[in-house]
């Protein structure tokens, strides 16, 4: 994995490929769609954690796109 700064980009990306807005991805990951957003565009103050990021690949079942990251 790169680090933490691609997180977003790659949350993004699950996002995106699983068609889904900002509102509905992050009622089904539990944040509000301010964390989202500001996670994926590495702005704010909201952060993500390896062990949270772990969490919504797996929500995401983005197993599946691991070579990407």
């Amino acid at each position: 994995m790169e680090g933490q700064s691609n997180y977003g980009l790659i949350i993004w990306h699950l996002r995106t490929q699983a068609g889904l807005s900002v509102q509905k991805f992050a009622k089904k990951i539990g944040r509000s769609s301010g964390w989202v957003s500001e996670v994926e565009k590495n702005k704010g103050t909201s952060r993500l954690s390896e062990k949270e990021f772990q969490r919504i690949v797996a929500l995401m079942d983005g197993e599946r796109h691991r070579e990407m990251f």
